[in-house]
């Protein structure tokens, strides 16, 4: 979210030390009398000697009855200290606070009482330990989850983005369509590294992408949707309508549908299809605004959305195939992950034609070509004619031979699929992903048999060996060899 300049200053304060404040104040504050009495008026708010900073009697006690109200400024939170609201939304109210050790400002999102279910705090200290090993400079850093007790709320520790929403960004800076193209590929760097790492976001939009100093896109939230289930809780509420219209514009029809099983790494690609719409047009594909839950769900799932180039004629050819195909709603014509879009974005700003936009090459006689986007592996049977396809979604697509038509797809794994083999006659077959994990599953009726290894490091290569074993290479330099069991 934007802070407003007295509240930045603020919190800045907030590393800097006593003596040299004064100092400090005067130079951000430039000379300006109304933004420093403004941010007097916050200092004063928490300004006690020092020698009385810890006394518990001057630290406002913590209500459990009433902790989805608004904590006031200098309660304690187990070892954070509260310096100031900065917003609210459906799950709970962030504030900014200061750690004792490390010394730094984070943001702390307290979960509302309907985030408290056990399934759901469970849930929540899981993907936050997932979501702490994410480290890119485009994600906002998730340091720790506190489940609470009788005595402290559940929350979430995060790093402290002060930047306004991208789409607000590329507004108040009148940024080029170059420039705002490679903020989308920033942004889409930052999401590919989740989604190598399994972690999908479902809840990609303005207010969860904020723009910090630099120009640097930071996602914040990276798996909450996941830990709560709130992509499905959003279609069945029926409270806070003008939310609910925000977040539904970029939402996936598999989302919108209430289908989680169907939701994978390409519902953040059409996330990021919208971002890029809407960066180009200041607009949003469909108008959801001032209509009906039930009509605003038809539109996102029937209508057809004006092509960028209707809007501005400059935005039509290659960038305009780019963004439809991004927003496909068939997944299978959609950029299988957030890398393949963002080649063909690079491609663009390169002066080329991504090659889905090209007609094909003269001379080249091929028995059958078709589209599978995102494709990282291949691996082919005989008996029975089987060719599988490893996505960079986590996705399995078999195909046929002989005609290139896909007979089946599968979600395998959380990430990439990076190795792919087929055994015992092509009956069996064996996947390895950058979730680490290595599965047996049985062909042509897709039923999982086994995992046959789970490992922290992702998987990079997996193939057969003549004896019957298979030889997978890990991330961390490993390479082992497993036996492949025989089924019945």
């Amino acid at each position: 979210m934007t802070l407003p300049a007295a509240d930045a200053i603020f919190l800045a304060l907030a590393d800097v030390d006593a003596a040299d404040r004064d100092a400090f104040l005067a130079a951000r504050c430039g000379g300006d009398p109304i933004l420093r009495r403004e941010v007097d008026a916050l200092v004063a708010a928490l300004d006690v000697p020092d020698d009385e900073f810890l006394d518990p009697e001057r630290i406002p006690a913590l209500d459990m009855s009433a902790v989805d109200g608004p904590l006031q400024p200098g309660t304690r939170l187990g070892t954070f200290l509260v310096l100031h609201a900065l917003g609210s939304g459906g799950m709970g109210v962030v504030y900014a606070a200061q750690q004792d050790r490390p010394r730094r400002t984070v943001a702390i999102k307290v979960l509302r009482r309907g985030y408290r279910h056990p399934d759901v705090l469970r849930r929540f200290e899981q993907e936050a330990e997932m979501l702490g090993r994410l480290q890119h400079p485009g994600i906002a850093q998730v340091y720790a989850f506190c489940a609470g007790d009788r005595g402290v709320p559940a929350h979430l520790v995060m790093e402290l983005v002060s930047g306004p929403p991208l789409t607000d960004y590329a507004r108040a800076h009148q940024l080029p369509v170059a420039a705002r193209l490679g903020l989308t590929l920033k942004l889409a760097a930052a999401v590919q590294h989740a989604h190598d790492r399994g972690v999908i976001h479902r809840d990609l939009k303005p207010a969860n992408v904020l723009v910090a100093e630099g120009g640097q896109p930071k996602v914040l939230d990276f798996g909450i949707a996941r830990a709560t289930g709130a992509d499905v809780q959003r279609i069945t509420a029926h409270t806070a309508h003008g939310q609910l219209m925000g977040t539904l514009a970029y939402m996936s029809p598999e989302q919108v549908r209430g289908r989680p099983g169907e939701v994978d790494a390409r519902s953040d690609v059409y996330a990021l299809g919208v971002l890029l719409y809407r960066l180009l047009t200041d607009r949003l594909p469909f108008d959801v605004g001032d209509v009906p839950w039930p009509e605003a769900m038809r539109r996102v799932l029937e209508s057809e959305p004006p092509p960028i180039g209707a809007l501005d004629p400059a935005l039509a050819g290659p960038l305009e195939q780019i963004v439809a195909r991004a927003m496909s709603r068939d997944v299978s014509r959609r950029y299988q992950s957030a890398a393949d879009f963002a080649a063909d974005l690079e491609i663009f700003l390169a002066g080329r034609t991504p090659a889905f936009a090209s007609p094909p090459p003269v001379g080249i006689d091929a028995s059958w070509r078709v589209t599978v986007s995102g494709v990282r592996v291949l691996a082919a049977a005989a008996r029975p004619p089987c060719l599988a396809a490893g996505l960079a979604s986590g996705h399995i697509d078999l195909l046929d031979p002989a005609s290139g038509a896909t007979r089946s797809s599968f979600a395998a794994h959380r990430g990439a699929v990076a190795g792919l083999a087929f055994a015992a006659g092509g009956r069996l077959l064996i996947s390895a992903g950058a979730d680490g994990d290595v599965r047996l599953w049985q062909i042509p009726d897709v039923r999982l048999v086994a995992t046959l290894l789970q490992h922290s490091a992702a998987a990079v290569s997996l193939t057969s060996l003549d004896d019957g074993r298979i030889a997978v290479a890990w991330s961390d330099g490993r390479v082992e060899a497993i036996a492949v069991p025989s089924i019945a």
